[in-house]
């Protein structure tokens, strides 16, 4: 091999090591969401780097309801753009939305896909960079957190004005056999 190859090749793969460098050091440049599960996908300079998946058996869970939806797929969707704009981390915020929908599996699964529909077509519509879900006040005030990580429905739920109001925003009226589909 030339020298002057060596020399190329030898500023070349510096160039890279640098870039590389500089992408680690200054983190992802955007976020994704995979609708069905919650999964998160991190890239940097538009290439998918790290996946970081919900926990068992939430993902699982989520992936069963989802099959129950013509409208929920596996496609990934933008969540966060870096630097972020506001001080709202909107993968997270994501990512709490389906934390809090697999509490509702148990508890009223037609009601589930719903929510799980509503927070597709909000991240569809969005790329959550504006707003909120139609259903956000039932997905993130009417879930508690339990002491082992995972999430319970809050009793008395369907006495709360604020959740009828939402659930015939959404058109959904609890124990009905005509919600939807």
């Amino acid at each position: 091999m030339h020298s002057r190859t060596k020399r190329y090749l030898g500023y070349a793969s510096l160039i890279a090591v640098v870039w590389i460098t500089l992408i680690a050091i200054s983190g992802p440049s955007s976020a994704d969401i995979r609708l069905d599960t919650g999964d998160l996908r991190y890239r940097f300079c538009g290439i998918p780097i790290t996946v970081s998946s919900m926990p068992e058996p939430q993902r699982t869970q989520l992936l069963e309801l989802a099959k129950q939806s013509n409208l929920i797929d596996s496609s990934w969707h933008q969540c966060a753009d870096y630097p972020l704009p506001t001080t709202n981390n909107t993968d997270s915020m994501c990512r709490w939305f389906y934390w809090n929908l697999a509490a509702w599996i148990n508890e009223d699964p037609d009601l589930a896909t719903l929510l799980m529909e509503d927070v597709a077509s909000y991240i569809r519509q969005t790329n959550a960079r504006h707003g909120a879900p139609e259903s956000s006040y039932i997905l993130l005030r009417c879930v508690e957190r339990k002491d082992d990580g995972g999430r319970v429905v809050t009793a008395g739920w369907r006495e709360d004005d604020q959740v009828q109001m939402e659930l015939e925003a959404l058109g959904y009226t609890a124990g009905s056999e005509n919600n939807f589909r």
